[in-house]
């Protein structure tokens, strides 16, 4: 796999605690008590029509707590939260939460707001709730068991671009949000790069395997290798217009006229039309200057699957080459970002490099 955010040295680490943690006598148990809490937790809303609408008492709020807390502890899991922001305002946030009636980054921020909730109690929700989905990030200023094992060894560069491509993946410019928030959707780069790493479905084992290297006073060693340039947001908005312009060229020079249209949320960037044939190609583009990642919104999936063989990709590289996909969403594979983007996984495998190299 291609490591984004860890360096080799620290993927064999991990992997070393992931089979360390899977020999220990009591992993299974571990699990089980991780499982029975995500079932709790769902029996809970289902029995209770909490998504449809009927709060949760306060007798239910503290069984979901001690679900909760099943295979991860937590003792901020108290009345002190719905006491101190009353019972109605937690059904409300926790509700936004596990429905994403709002975005998911939105949402997470939203219940950050409520008091005696921290990122450690926020991500332990979503991850109880949908553990395939979203990471459990045991951080409290640098104290959690996850910053001691994990956090506090990662290089600032590490979490910069990280933190850079999660402002991608949610199409959020996180102007908006907290710090929190902002931190949190960077941990969710870097552990859906572990949980790979690890080779495990679920975040609930991730935190398993990190709470065994924890327990045994393992640190992850910070990296030694160098890591490409952190762009920023204005470096982000330049690639993005060098590609369109590099795209653009590149149509005129196959005799089509391209017409830049991505003002208009319609799923892609240029209708370019063969004045001979009357061809029209429906081209979103991708500048990857700056990131190694190729992601699609809904919109663009959508528009893509309506338009099939029409519908191409082009991705532009930092060397002014065309990386060319048509009709990704047959021929590509991708991976789920949930509720946000999806991620074309192997476009390098599928796409079929132009002719005509552009000059940088």
């Amino acid at each position: 796999m291609r490591l984004l955010y860890l360096d080799e040295s620290q993927a064999s680490t991990l992997e070393r605690w992931k089979h360390k943690a899977e020999n220990e006598s009591n992993w299974n148990e571990q699990r089980k008590r991780c499982f029975d809490g995500h079932l709790g937790v769902h029996r809970i809303v289902e029995d209770s029509g909490f998504l449809e609408g009927n709060d949760l008492s306060k007798e239910q709020v503290r069984m979901l707590f001690s679900y909760l807390q099943l295979g991860m502890g937590n003792r901020a899991f108290n009345r002190n939260i719905y006491e101190k922001n009353s019972l109605r305002s937690f059904n409300l946030k926790l509700r936004l939460l596990f429905k994403y009636a709002q975005s998911f980054p939105k949402s997470f921020d939203e219940l950050l707001k409520l008091n005696g909730i921290g990122i450690w109690s926020a991500s332990q929700l979503l991850c109880k709730w949908e553990p395939e989905e979203y990471p459990f990030v045991a951080t409290s200023n640098g104290k959690g068991f996850m910053d001691k094992v994990l956090l506090n060894h990662m290089d600032g560069q590490q979490l910069r671009l990280a933190g850079s491509h999660a402002m991608q993946t949610y199409n959020n410019s996180n102007a908006s949000l907290s710090t929190r928030t902002r931190f949190y959707l960077t941990c969710c780069m870097i552990f859906d790069e572990i949980r790979e790493v690890m080779q495990f479905e679920s975040f609930l084992d991730v935190q398993s395997a990190l709470w065994f290297a924890f327990s045994e006073e393992l640190v992850l060693e910070r990296s030694n290798t160098p890591l490409r340039q952190v762009p920023s947001q204005e470096a982000i908005a330049e690639s993005s217009s060098w590609a369109m312009d590099k795209a653009i060229e590149y149509e005129r020079s196959q005799n089509r006229n391209p017409k830049d249209v991505s003002n208009l949320a319609v799923g892609y960037d240029i209708l370019s039309t063969n004045s001979i044939t009357g061809e029209t190609r429906y081209i979103e583009v991708k500048g990857r200057r700056l990131s190694l990642l190729v992601t699609l919104t809904d919109n663009e999936c959508a528009s893509a699957r309506r338009l099939g063989k029409k519908y191409f990709i082009y991705i532009i590289r930092d060397d002014g080459k065309v990386w060319i996909l048509r009709d990704p969403i047959r021929e590509c594979t991708f991976k789920e970002i949930k509720r946000t983007n999806w991620q074309i996984i192997d476009w390098e495998e599928k796409g079929t490099l132009a002719d005509i190299a552009l000059l940088k």
